[in-house]
């Protein structure tokens, strides 16, 4: 199979300096690092440290003002805080994550190198091309402009002004094209040359005025594109953006005001039904509120037993009257058309979002911190089932929605999978015979910690595999606290479905199974994921996959407040996957919860 992923992996920052850092962090003020860029002279950032150590920092950037990219080597970094400033001459950045959540940001890590010999940043340009990563910048092309004018003219050689349109630009940088026909004007221009006095303007507005430095030539479409560097200053990207925008702001705000006003599209029942939650929620968030500010002065471990005595109180018929709510909402929408349910969808977080952000794991569903849903982290929430929350309606929520019929579907069928594996360990008829047992898109693998725990004398050997790495870190850690065996084996593999798919499997297993993965994948993918997995039997293996059905009736709310979409599907549904297996083979069917999950358990 694929490399192993262990706790010695470079991007493994669960390390031992994990406690360290936050201790660092929450004993000190705001941190700040001030990194030097190339151009325009003098140019640097200055950011937020996230988290900081003797060996190294974090900080967030915005997608739209750039990122660093992995091994960009930095120089003359500084640290500073509200009492002194440290000087580091050479820093690497080590990682640069992509975050999720209200835009896009990138989280960046540097290390730090103390010892290194204070250097400039050596051959960078304004594009960040360079011989090693660097710095890079968003390129905007100028049709993102629309149909505005836009212009870049400088004084050649002639003394006179040539001008030139657009063909992108970034912040620091931008490229102009000189058409086949301008000959002269093409060969008089060199690679490194300054061009003086050049002016950028966009729909009539200058919005640069200096020097630039001739980068380099391509050939395209019988023009020639030029690119430059910008010397003396830098362009206001969101200003040239928002110029180019409003060509179209009369149609923009024409089109928003009609989407605001929806009149006789959304659905007279709907509305009521959202009416009647908005104001319940309020009037709920109100109540508790006046209890929260009682609560202020009360000691905190006092205070944590009358908040759950409170929550233990109202919950049941919260979660009454929300669950009413959300099955009459789920019958409304059932047959609506995709454009009828986008137009709900969004009367529905205008009208009750403020609400139901209030909890935690509804906010971290719709925020996609790491760009999908279901990661797990949120799936892990779900299994901690606990009244998470800042304020008491975010925990009431979060404990309701952690007990609506999606939810506790992921609860049952962890104990499902358990309880068969624990079942297929013991009535082995050799129990000498070390066992194998793979699950594809493990998550946090929970079930797998409760099975040891169950049976920490098995003689098996488990196989994680997710397409992601950090649920096998956080299962990995997890489980090697569980583990007390040395009979019991854990191997951890990094994959896509596709490398699965298309790769050969030396490896036989005893059990293979997926939860909450299917629900994801089209039947074409699905048909070969069941066919892979059955080859992957030894004989008298089972496999087991599960699959959301049509039993559940929290869709809607799943879709319209979660911003969480899964497939649908029931046996019929399932039972087409088995047309890639020719082996002879033993069929059963499982379902949970009235048809809100179903199991297909095939035994070869």
């Amino acid at each position: 199979m694929a490399q192993n992923v262990s706790s010695g992996t470079p991007n493994n920052k669960t390390d031992k300096r994990k406690s360290h850092r936050r201790k660092v962090n929450q004993d000190l003020g705001k941190y700040y690092v001030e990194i030097p860029l190339s151009v325009p002279k003098g140019a640097k950032i200055k950011k937020e440290i996230v988290d900081i150590s003797n060996e190294g920092l974090s900080f967030l950037m915005p997608e739209e003002e750039g990122v660093f990219l992995v091994d960009t080597p930095l120089a003359n970094i500084t640290v500073v805080n509200s009492h002194k400033k440290s000087y580091f001459p050479s820093a690497k950045v080590v990682y640069s994550e992509k975050m999720y959540g209200e835009g896009i940001n990138y989280r960046i890590g540097l290390q730090l190198i103390k010892d290194a010999p204070s250097s400039a940043l050596e051959g960078v340009n304004a594009t960040g091309q360079t011989g090693y990563p660097q710095f890079r910048l968003p390129r905007y092309n100028i049709k993102e402009l629309g149909s505005i004018s836009n212009m870049v003219t400088f004084k050649n050689k002639a003394d006179t002004y040539s001008s030139y349109e657009m063909l992108n630009f970034s912040k620091y940088g931008l490229a102009f094209k000189i058409k086949g026909g301008d000959v002269e004007e093409s060969e008089a221009l060199r690679v490194g040359e300054v061009l003086k006095d050049l002016k950028v303007i966009v729909g009539h507005k200058k919005v640069y005025d200096g020097k630039a430095t001739i980068i380099d030539f391509r050939e395209h479409e019988n023009a020639l594109v030029v690119r430059i560097k910008l010397e003396d200053s830098w362009l206001e990207v969101d200003k040239i953006l928002y110029l180019g925008k409003s060509e179209n702001m009369k149609n923009d705000l024409t089109k928003f005001l009609s989407n605001l006003t929806p009149g006789d599209k959304i659905s007279g029942e709907f509305k009521e039904i959202v009416a009647d939650m908005r104001y319940y929620l309020e009037a709920v968030e109100s109540r508790l509120k006046e209890e929260e500010i009682q609560l202020a002065n009360v000691g905190s471990s006092q205070k944590h037993k009358i908040e759950n005595g409170m929550l233990q109180a109202m919950i049941g018929q919260f979660s009454n009257s929300m669950d009413r709510w959300i099955i009459t909402l789920n019958t409304i929408v059932r047959d609506f058309t995709k454009q009828r349910h986008e137009i709900h969808k969004m009367y529905f977080q205008k009208q009750l979002h403020h609400l139901l952000l209030q909890s935690p794991f509804i906010r971290r569903s719709v925020e996609k911190p790491f760009a999908y849903s279901g990661d797990y982290l949120t799936v892990n929430m779900i299994l901690n089932n606990a009244y998470d929350g800042d304020t008491l309606l975010g925990k009431l929520i979060s404990k309701h929605a952690y007990n609506t019929v999606a939810a506790r579907v992921v609860r049952l069928r962890k104990g499902f999978i358990k309880d068969l594996a624990l079942k297929k360990l013991s009535h082995s008829s050799n129990n000498n015979i070390q066992k194998r047992i793979l699950t594809i898109g493990c998550g946090s693998a929970r079930e797998i910690e409760e099975l040891i725990k169950a049976d920490s004398d098995t003689n098996c050997e488990f196989h994680l595999l997710d397409f992601d790495a950090k649920p096998l870190y956080f299962a990995e850690e997890r489980l090697s606290r569980q583990k007390k065996s040395d009979e019991v084996k854990i191997k951890f593999f990094n994959k896509s479905i596709r490398t699965l798919l298309k790769e050969e499997d030396n490896d036989k297993y005893d059990l293979v199974y997926s939860l909450g993965l299917t629900d994801y994948l089209s039947d074409n993918t699905c048909k070969m994921l069941l066919k892979s997995s059955f080859e992957r039997l030894n004989p008298g293996g089972t496999l087991v996959i599960g699959q959301y059905g049509s039993g559940t009736s929290t869709k809607c709310y799943m879709e319209y407040g979660l911003d969480w979409y899964l497939i649908y599907r029931d046996y019929k549904d399932i039972s087409k996957w088995l047309v890639k297996i020719k082996e002879p083979y033993k069929k059963e069917y499982h379902s949970i919860l009235e048809n809100a999950y179903n199991f297909i358990i095939i035994t070869k």
